[in-house]
Order: C-alpha cells, then sequence, then structure tokens
C-alpha cells in the first residue's frame, strides 16, 4: 500500500483504490494495475505546466510506479518519492527521495535523471540503481547494479560502476565492491544480512514489520 498526494492535495489510499483509471493531471492519466503498480501514461506532450506529485509509504508498506518516461521505481517502507507528474518539455528528468527506492530508468540520452536526496543527489542517463537516505540511518548508500552514475554530495563527485556501492557519511563519500543481491534484497521481499551491526538491522526490520 502507499498513499499518492496530488498537485492539488488530494490523497489517494492506493491500498483502497479500485484498478483502473484513479486520476489524471495535465498530459498525463493515472492508472491503477490490477497487480497493484502505480502507471502515469502520457496524453499530451505539449503541456508546459508541471505539476508534483507525492507518493509515500509508511512502515509496513511498498509500492511500484511506472513515471511516464517508462521509469521504473520501487519505493521501499517509511519513504516518500516526489517527481513531476509529466516530463514533458523538462531537459531534465529530476525526482526527491526521502528513504529508499530501486530504480529502473528508461534511456534517454537528451534528458538525464537525477534523483536528489538530503544530502546527496545522483545523475544517471538509463541504468539500474538502489538508493538508501532514511534519516535514521548513519549513512546514504548509493549501489549501482547496471549502467553507471555520478554520485555528488556539496563537496565531491564520483562516478560508480556496476557492483560498486558510494557511502556517504557526515562530509566523506566513498566507494567500495559489494554484493549488490544483498543491497536489493528488499525488493524481492527478502532480508540478506552480512556482518551488519545488530542496530541496523533492527531499524530495518522496524520499517518493514511496522514495529
Amino acid at each position: 500500500g502507499a498513499t499518492l498526494t496530488l498537485a492539488d492535495g488530494k490523497q489517494i489510499d492506493l491500498s483502497e483504490a479500485r484498478k483502473g483509471l484513479i486520476a489524471e493531471q495535465n498530459g498525463v492519466s493515472i492508472s491503477k494495475t490490477s497487480d497493484g503498480k502505480l502507471v502515469y501514461t502520457v496524453t499530451n506532450l505539449n503541456t508546459n505546466i508541471q505539476e508534483i506529485n507525492t507518493l509515500s509509504t509508511v512502515n509496513g508498506q511498498q509500492y511500484e510506479v511506472i513515471l511516464p518516461d517508462g521509469s521504473k521505481i520501487w519505493l521501499n517502507a517509511a519513504s516518500t518519492l516526489t517527481y513531476p507528474a509529466n516530463f514533458a518539455k523538462q531537459n531534465k528528468r529530476k525526482v526527491e527521495l526521502s528513504g529508499e527506492a530501486y530504480f529502473e530508468v528508461a534511456k534517454d540520452k537528451s534528458r538525464p535523471f537525477l534523483v536528489r536526496t538530503d544530502r546527496q543527489e545522483v545523475e544517471v542517463l538509463g541504468t539500474h540503481f538502489n538508493v538508501n537516505s532514511y534519516r535514521n540511518e548513519e549513512a546514504t548508500k548509493t549501489t549501482l547494479l547496471e549502467g553507471s552514475v555520478r554520485v555528488s554530495d556539496s563537496k565531491t563527485q564520483k562516478v560508480l560502476l556496476p557492483g560498486q556501492q558510494s557511502l556517504l557519511t557526515g562530509e566523506s563519500l566513498s566507494i567500495s565492491k559489494v554484493d549488490v543481491e544483498e543491497a536489493v534484497a528488499w525488493k524481492q521481499g527478502d532480508f540478506i544480512f552480512k556482518n551488519e551491526a545488530f542496530d541496523a538491522v533492527l531499524r530495518q526490520v522496524a520499517r518493514w514489520y511496522n514495529v
């Protein structure tokens, strides 16, 4: 389940919404599929109006959204994703994340895809990656599965290769090779812990099971 907040402030409980068309914004229609995805479909490429939508989950919830450019995003528990309802006539595809999400970004060399958190920015053209940016965690982690991304904070820029993870702690941005399966296990409904601190494990359990 999740909650969709439209540009006019209207909130839609997606666990209660029926499948099919649930809303229309300038230049797009928003539908819920039979398997519980949120799908944006472009209906007008000529609109100049930018309406901002917010998809949010609480503890124990997850949701998948397909943006109007075809990019797929899986939102983990206790997370918020803010994005334009329509990317038409924009030179960048920009979204904001609080919490954790897995991204499969549709390729578009003319319009980079930007993911902003409170501490960093990730820029891609088309790739698969995971961003973990919970405010109650000590570090922001960006893990790359496919393609390449550029991670930047206020002082530093780093380019990731597949199988690498950036770790932003305080003002230190570092890169290391990691087990990507561990980083994205949540997307498959699994927990994989290797040398993880016990309190970090319990924070994940708390978000997943709402305890």
